[in-house]
């Protein structure tokens, strides 16, 4: 088994959010949480339909957050910035 498998197995349950505008008709939320049952890793993968950028950001820092995904249809100029600057700053500690 693969040290990243034993690892997340290891952390216990974490959460994963798709976060967007709007997400209907998305299969992502089906397609991970089949993966993660399938290899016994205790993670939910759900969707989080808003535009609330501070609420996405509460969640990212949060304890509970194993990962997140942005869709492309709210992705503007200024989410990208913070997005860079959050991923530049989290990777500097």
């Amino acid at each position: 088994m693969s040290a990243a498998l034993e690892a997340a197995r290891a952390e216990g349950p974490k959460t994963h959010r798709l976060f967007g505008y709007p997400l209907h008709g998305s299969y992502a939320s089906f397609l991970h949480n089949t993966i993660t049952r399938l290899v016994d890793v205790p993670r939910t993968y759900s969707f989080m339909e808003s535009t609330d950028m501070d609420a996405f950001l509460e969640y990212v820092r949060s304890d509970e957050c194993a990962g997140s995904a942005v869709t492309m249809c709210v992705f503007s100029p200024k989410l990208f910035c913070v997005f860079y600057c959050w991923i530049r700053d989290e990777s500097a500690s």
